[in-house]
């Protein structure tokens, strides 16, 4: 039995959608090892037990080690797309794997067909299994806090971390939907490295701010009627639920990492030309605007959004 470790250093959308490929290497008979750099990751693929073993380091140095220790102990060593080739390259020779596979991501080619790619020569079964997979614990007394049974249930995923504050919609175009929805059970939700987000809702009125732990936000994602941000963590949460989405993008591109089905992951998406220029690098978590001016997200504006929310509210779906 060939033993593989996988090798993975995105964040929670991009864990979400490596799940396919790793489910598929366990189908093929390989036993895995999960290499992370985040314990958020780990909670996300709870219960999926297709692993051998999962490491969480999140230190250059705590990898050499890593790679010391194990040295000579893999055959293949597996970088999820997104994961730097070079650097694939230099743990492949620290860690004294027999071979190594990888991949940058192709344009316009969603991330878990392209996770695919990277292990198709790995694949003696030829089933492609696209389904992601996120760790759902349901708890009642959450779920009793936060839902309510007789009004629309509607989150808003407004951050997307400390280190990608550009992709943010602006926060008072949101502030301005939550007026439009006062009717509603309206939940914002925000991570805990988004304290800012937090300060800046203080004087929204019928608003509920959702700071709870990840595996609590996921079972409160799974009760909303619908689940409305730009492209973040949550919203691919909600897409792995099967849950209806609404997502505002701008300079990442929703073909490589939008939602799976699209009768319910919506999205707003303005596709300005610009954006052909590669303004979004996954690679240094960086952003390069040549506009220097944000259009793609600041030209949607808040009726546009809630035009899309009250049409898909109506849907049957």
């Amino acid at each position: 039995m060939k033993r593989v470790i996988i090798f993975h250093n995105g964040g929670i959308g991009d864990t979400i959608m490596a799940t396919p490929m790793m489910q598929m290497l366990y189908d093929n008979g390989y036993t895995i090892d999960l290499l992370l750099h985040s314990s958020l990751n780990k909670t996300i693929i709870t219960g999926l037990n297709i692993f051998e073993n999962i490491y969480v380091i999140d230190k250059k140095s705590h990898l050499f080690f890593f790679a010391l220790r194990n040295f000579k102990k893999y055959d293949y060593l597996i970088g999820t797309v997104g994961a730097d080739v070079k650097k694939l390259q230099k743990l492949s020779l620290l860690i004294g794997a027999k071979k190594w596979f990888g991949k940058y991501n192709e344009k316009n080619r969603h991330r878990i067909d392209e996770n695919i790619d990277v292990v198709r020569d790995l694949l003696q079964k030829n089933q492609i299994k696209r389904d992601p997979y996120v760790y759902l614990q349901e708890n009642e007394k959450i779920i009793e806090k936060y839902i309510e049974k007789y009004r629309k249930n509607i989150g808003f995923a407004i951050g997307s971390g400390k280190n990608q504050k550009f992709k943010r919609w602006d926060i008072e175009n949101y502030k301005k939907l939550f007026e439009k929805y006062q009717d509603e059970n309206i939940l914002v939700f925000i991570g805990p490295d988004e304290t800012d987000l937090k300060k800046q809702l203080k004087e929204c009125k019928n608003i509920t701010v959702v700071d709870e732990s990840l595996i609590n936000t996921i079972a409160i994602i799974n009760h909303l009627d619908l689940l409305v941000g730009n492209d973040n963590g949550l919203m691919h949460i909600g897409y792995a639920l099967k849950k209806k989405t609404l997502t505002l993008y701008g300079m990442t591109n929703r073909l490589e990492i939008g939602g799976y089905d699209e009768r319910i992951n919506h999205s707003i998406d303005l596709e300005l030309p610009c954006r052909e220029s590669g303004c979004f690098d996954s690679k240094i978590w960086g952003i390069r605007c040549i506009k220097a001016s944000f259009e793609c997200l600041d030209k949607i504006t808040p009726k546009m959004v809630e035009n899309k929310i009250e049409a898909i509210l109506k849907e049957n779906v």
